[in-house]
């Protein structure tokens, strides 16, 4: 569970890294991470 946990938290430093704006959906099942949406927005400003 350990290198599960150190891969997630490799992920959401990626996505700090990369100004991610957006929604994270995390499914849990017994305890343990099953599933992860990642749900990506834009800014209007960044439309323009």
């Amino acid at each position: 569970m350990v290198k599960e946990m150190e891969a997630f938290f490799k992920f959401i430093r990626k996505l700090t890294e990369n100004n991610f704006y957006g929604k994270l959906l995390i499914s849990f099942e017994n305890g343990r991470i099953v599933n992860i949406k990642q749900e990506e927005n834009l800014k209007l400003k960044e439309m323009i």
